[in-house]
């Protein structure tokens, strides 16, 4: 597995004269603390400490790590998150950028753990390596993914709190039985589904 160390010594050698770093990591299982170097060094903002995020990523691309190998591609947000609900897995984790063109990148995070399926996608803009302007809006979805988490104990855990905050496409958050149905879910439509639904699992 590569680790951020090695990451450095990597870039360090494969810097060029004009001052880039060239590293490809697609493919390669790195750590949790690689990812986030990799995502900090594009522009991303830390990810929250107290979280006991998975070790174990593979490197879809240079910008984008995920607990398990996806189908989906991850601008197809809405898919990306119905496919971790199918999934068997009871933890899995998508971070970082994803797109196309120039203008259509955003930055990705999906989590499910126990009672919770949460999915932020947050529109960047500009080409992959220059997406900073989202800096802040991926702080924030940091912040609400930390009190998801410090609410979980509340979630009837029969149920799972699926939420998708996009920029690009759905807004809407909904509780899934664990075997049920994603397409007849009682789905609530709001421009900011991350609030609603943790407005709602803090009030339980």
């Amino acid at each position: 597995m590569t680790d951020a160390t090695e990451i450095e010594l990597v870039a360090a050698a494969d810097e060029g004269e004009d001052g880039d770093i060239e590293v490809d990591l697609a493919g390669k299982r790195v750590d949790f603390e690689t990812a986030m170097t990799v995502l900090t060094g594009a522009g991303a903002p830390p990810a929250p400490e107290t979280i006991d995020w998975p070790e174990d990523l593979l490197a879809l691309n240079n910008l984008c790590f995920a607990s398990w190998s996806p189908l989906t591609a991850p601008y197809r947000f809405e898919e990306l998150l119905r496919e971790a609900f199918d999934s068997p897995e009871e933890e899995a984790l998508l971070i970082g950028y994803d797109g196309y063109g120039v203008n259509s990148w955003a930055f990705h995070l999906v989590w499910r753990r126990g009672a919770l399926l949460i999915g932020f996608q947050t529109a960047t803009g500009g080409a992959m390596m220059t997406a900073r302007t989202g800096h802040d809006s991926v702080a924030a979805s940091w912040d609400m993914l930390r009190r998801f988490e410090a609410a979980a104990e509340k979630a009837p855990q029969e149920k799972i709190l699926a939420v998708i905050d996009s920029d690009i496409g759905a807004n809407r958050w909904t509780w899934l039985d664990r075997n049920g149905d994603w397409d007849g879910a009682d789905w609530t439509e709001t421009p900011i589904a991350g609030l609603a639904a943790l407005t709602a699992i803090e009030a339980l």
